[in-house]
């Protein structure tokens, strides 16, 4: 019994920290798919309306999108929001995630 256990750990080991990885890859992907899908939905506003968006609100309600999408890194819909040159066009020319805060080191006691 003691050697399944050991092994069982042993595999643990080496398996744990490969899920974890292959989660945090897993978000990245699914926020740059997010945020390619809102500057498509940016562009067809644009293309459609003559100017951007005011805000991305506007794309839900004009029905370029269902919902504002999730950062899934964040869990938010903390995009920022990058204005275009000229304000006379709209808010909204393009989006980029929210920086994350990195976690403090754990001291070593």
């Amino acid at each position: 019994m003691l050697v399944v256990m050991t092994l069982i750990a042993m595999l643990l080991t080496l398996a744990v920290p490969r899920y974890f990885g292959s989660l945090e890859k897993s978000r990245i992907r699914v926020q740059q798919q997010n945020v390619a899908t809102l500057r498509d939905a940016i562009d067809k506003y644009k293309a459609d309306l003559g100017r951007y968006p005011d805000n991305l609100q506007d794309l839900v309600v004009k029905s370029y999108l269902r919902q504002i999408p999730l950062d899934p890194v964040t869990e938010a819909a903390d995009w920022v929001v990058i204005a275009p040159a000229d304000p006379q066009t709209g808010n909204v020319y393009d989006i980029q995630p929210a920086p994350v805060a990195q976690q403090p080191a754990a001291e070593e006691r």
